[in-house]
């Protein structure tokens, strides 16, 4: 099978555990783009966060393609925004207020992070994702957001807090952990599957084309709508049933050049 588009996920997949690329991993992705392979960053993060990726890596042209948000945006690197699927409205205000009735921390995206309360996991976000999160009075008061994101330490309250957004919402949004002690809401039309297929559908590539690598449950839907879906080693086992494929190696240990070597050279 010669694939054409191979959408990748950043954090604990692509990237080690010091948010690092690996020579090996990045010489795999310049020998795909040299194939005429779509080589397509998928995450959870903000574009703005992936960018130093996109960089590092450096084959990337202007018609290239970028999934953000857990796949709410897709954006194409000459500015195109091909695809945005943001909450608003009355939703938007109960999700705010569902964090603040938990006493989560709650963090809304649009060009900007924003929190109402600056605390220590507010902290620890901006070092992982290398972006600044903005103080506000009000979160209400926000228009839109292209997800909810509540941050929280893992445990019983951020479960309590999912179960109850599952039983109002799960109808509305989708509704993951996208870590242990992240849940993340996006719109129902939004999540990582639904965009590699709007990319694949729009560049005329067939599922069976694509190949997905993924370690979270954000990544499972892409991994399910993949013609080859793989699962990374160190990926949760609820993840790597749903797989095609399991890589011998971790994300500390290049398991994007095992895919390249195995499947695409």
């Amino acid at each position: 099978m010669k694939y054409k588009l191979l959408a990748i996920d950043l954090d604990d997949t692509l990237l080690n555990d010091q948010l690092e690329i690996s020579e090996d991993n990045k010489k795999a992705i310049i020998e795909m783009e040299k194939m005429g392979i779509h080589v397509v960053f998928c995450s959870g993060r903000a574009k703005d966060s992936m960018m130093k990726y996109v960089k590092e890596v450096g084959v990337h042209e202007k018609e290239d393609y970028i999934i953000s948000y857990n796949g709410a945006v897709i954006d194409r690197f000459d500015g195109e925004r091909v695809f945005y699927k943001p909450i608003s409205g009355e939703d938007l205000k109960e999700l705010i207020e569902a964090g603040r009735q938990h006493n989560i921390d709650t963090q809304l995206y649009t060009d900007e992070i924003m929190v109402e309360k600056y605390t220590d996991k507010t902290q620890q976000y901006e070092k992982l994702s290398g972006l600044p999160v903005k103080v506000v009075s009000d979160l209400k008061e926000v228009k839109e957001s292209i997800k909810v994101l509540y941050n929280h330490v893992a445990g019983e309250a951020l479960e309590e807090l999912r179960l109850e957004l599952m039983a109002k919402f799960d109808d509305t949004f989708n509704i993951f952990y996208s870590k242990s002690h992240y849940i993340e809401v996006l719109h129902k039309e939004a999540n990582k599957g639904l965009a590699v297929k709007n990319l694949a559908e729009s560049l005329g590539i067939n599922q069976e084309e694509v190949v997905a690598i993924g370690d979270g449950f954000n990544d499972v839907s892409m991994i399910k709508y993949a013609g080859l879906g793989i699962a990374v080693k160190n990926a949760h086992e609820g993840v790597k049933v749903t797989a095609d494929y399991i890589t011998e190696s971790e994300n500390n240990e290049n398991a994007i050049w095992e895919v390249y070597e195995k499947f695409i050279k």
